[in-house]
């Protein structure tokens, strides 16, 4: 089970990741800190990097939060008109936690 002291850390690594990203001159990639209309828009090619990230950082290094899961998640969001204004990070974070929720509910 996930709880919020690690969804916070989460977070933090993902801003973290991204200002790095930021910093190495890659200021026009897209970051965790993009909103989720910014991932309908971007290239395939930003994408992954961006879900790189998150598998790393938001992930927390479990098996089922792969790059597919956090394609998934962020593809599916993105069918949310409430949700295209949120950050990607704040989108990811949400189905990690949404995901650890389901997991503990089948103990």
């Amino acid at each position: 089970m996930h709880d919020a002291g690690a969804m916070t850390r989460a977070v933090r690594a993902a801003i973290g990741a991204a200002m790095l990203l930021s910093a190495s001159g890659q200021a026009n990639a897209l970051t965790p800190f993009e909103t989720v209309t910014d991932w309908i828009c971007a290239a395939p090619q930003e994408r992954i990097v961006t879900v790189r990230i998150l598998t790393l950082i938001a992930g927390q290094g479990y098996r089922h939060t792969d790059e597919a899961f956090f394609v998934h998640c962020l593809d599916e969001s993105a069918q949310a008109s409430r949700l295209l204004s949120k950050r990607i990070g704040e989108v990811a974070a949400g189905c990690v936690m949404m995901d650890g929720l389901t997991f503990a509910e089948q103990d």
